[in-house]
């Protein structure tokens, strides 16, 4: 390639000199125009950044919100799968459980399916209402069908009896025995079961008792009363006046129960009294008069004194005592009372109700049935998944290969346990055949075994620092054979960018005269000067 030599004058070129002028010329025009659209240009670049700087700030709060938003929904997504997972094990657990006592139900009502749930439902319906847990109210429902009432009339009874546990502060298993005992006592219907709960609560409101009490103790005098013709309504009123006097709920139920007793089966000294005042018994007495009239002829008929000894028993006396003379008109009183006591244990309920425990006990009630409802919905497909395991396990246990896999894990431990066995033995020949050797010979064995112990580790220890030479060896092998077959590449560019240049450029000067001017800012050369662009430029 020729070589270019440039020289440039100060003097004797005016051509050369005038080329060089035109080209700073154009050169601070240029540079001028470039400083006004760098100006430009920067202003607007500066202009773009801050709101680039803005978006990229907003930007980031943003990505660190959907970042936080991102934990948010995989946290919430890890809690809502496990509520749902959980929810799921929960509903069919409590679901079971509720199922269960309609099982228990069912092997007493004798009804069909489509009945079975329909009393499923209303039981949970009930329970909600009185704010009594679902167990309890299935269990005083099998409490109630035990006592003979029917399946079709069991649930109002059921209803009457949670409003009285409710109001009465009471345990409704309780209350369902004792409201069943009056019925039954009194062979009233199931639609008497509200009124037998009314009179109950009118009796707690008259009387110093409560309804736990009431419900223990009803059962010890219901039948007897009934049997004497006395209607529930008295016999409640006698306990409510009782009680008020002072009387503890289960003494007065036994004296009443003792001086119902007493006037049926009277002894010879009443029985002569009875015939005496026309009545031909203690029990004609009773009907005709009821247990307040009963009482209220005797004591005017008969001294105080004989009347004790009719009776015959303190527990009757007692009774006689406190349902006569100036407490007689009380008892008269309440039993009139007692018989208005419609709406007694419905109002009970309604303040109970209305306070801010019942109500969330209701809430959770809710919850736990919607919680059995979505077991039921799942109830079938567990049905038929337990279904098809049984009959996989089944058809296995027909065809043989459940025998065929115990044998085959028989066989796999039998023939683990012979390998071990051999193991063993040899590792026993050997010991016994290192133990026969003589005691130098075991020794020297010892020895090499503890130096070639640490030999062996730094034989590893300087493999593994080799391998790694190696490979540090062969990267740089190839990086320096990667550089080798790049420099004729570029040895080719720059070639090919040379002889690009045109011919009359460098002959003429004219290209590397103008490099010169702009790599020393239109400067005038001196003669002999040379730059380092121009000693480049000589290579070619």
């Amino acid at each position: 390639m020729a070589e270019l030599v440039i020289r440039v004058r100060a003097e004797g070129n005016q051509q050369v000199q005038q080329a060089l002028s035109q080209i700073q010329k154009n050169l601070q025009a240029v540079g001028a125009t470039v400083k006004v659209v760098s100006q430009s240009a920067s202003s607007a670049l500066s202009s773009w950044s801050q709101r680039l700087r803005s978006i990229s700030e907003q930007m980031e709060k943003v990505s660190k919100g959907l970042e936080k938003f991102g934990d948010s929904a995989r946290r919430l997504g890890t809690i809502m799968t496990a509520t749902v997972g959980g929810s799921v094990t929960l509903a069919t657990k409590t679901f079971a459980d509720f199922e269960t006592r309609l099982a228990e139900i069912q092997t007493i009502a004798r009804v069909s399916q489509s009945q079975l749930e329909q009393m499923g439902r209303q039981i949970r319906q009930i329970a909600i209402e009185s704010g009594q847990s679902f167990d309890t109210t299935a269990r005083a429902l099998y409490q109630i069908l035990s006592a003979g009432v029917s399946a079709e009339k069991s649930t109002k009874v059921l209803q009457a009896s949670a409003k009285l546990a409710t109001g009465g502060l009471a345990d409704l298993e309780s209350t369902a025995d004792a409201v069943t005992t009056v019925l039954n006592a009194y062979r009233m219907s199931a639609e008497k079961a509200t009124r037998v709960t009314n009179v109950m609560f009118k009796t707690v409101e008259l009387g110093k008792t409560t309804v736990p009490e009431l419900a223990q103790q009803i059962g010890r005098v219901a039948s007897t009363a009934a049997q004497a013709g006395i209607s529930f309504e008295e016999l409640s009123a006698a306990i409510a006046a009782m009680t008020a006097a002072g009387v503890r709920t289960e003494i007065a139920i036994s004296s009443l129960g003792q001086l119902i007793q007493n006037l049926l089966n009277p002894n010879k000294a009443l029985a002569e009294a009875l015939q005496n005042l026309g009545y031909s018994s203690g029990l004609a007495l009773l009907q005709a008069r009821g247990l307040a009239g009963a009482l209220d002829l005797l004591s005017k008929a008969i001294p105080r004194e004989q009347l004790a000894e009719m009776i015959g028993s303190v527990e009757g006396l007692r009774a006689v005592m406190v349902l006569t003379g100036s407490q007689g008109d009380r008892f008269v009183e309440m039993i009139e009372k007692i018989k208005n006591s419609t709406g007694a244990a419905d109002q009970a309920f309604k303040t109970i109700s209305e306070t801010a425990s019942f109500k969330f006990r209701q809430a959770l009630l809710s919850v736990q049935n919607a919680l059995i409802e979505l077991g039921a919905a799942f109830a079938p497909a567990f049905e038929k998944i337990a279904e098809a395991i049984r009959n996989t396990l089944d058809n296995l246990q027909k065809s043989g290969q459940i025998q065929q896999m115990q044998q085959d894990l028989k066989q796999l431990a039998d023939d683990f346990g012979k390998a071990l066995a051999g193991a063993i033995e040899k590792a026993a020949a050997t010991m016994e055949k290192f133990n026969k050797l003589a005691p130098e010979t075991r020794q020297k064995i010892i020895e090499l075994a503890i130096t070639l112990g640490p030999l062996t580790l730094a034989v590893g220890a300087v493999a593994g620092a080799l391998s790694k030479i190696i490979d540090f060896v062969s990267k740089l092998g190839k990086g320096i054979a990667w550089l080798i077959e790049k420099i004729p590449q570029a040895a080719a560019a720059i070639a090919a960018f040379v002889s690009k240049i045109p011919p009359w450029l460098r002959a003429g000067g004219i290209f590397t005269a103008g490099l010169a001017g702009v790599g020393e800012l239109g400067e005038r050369i001196p003669e002999g000067k040379t730059t380092p662009l121009m000693n480049f430029c000589r290579l070619y």
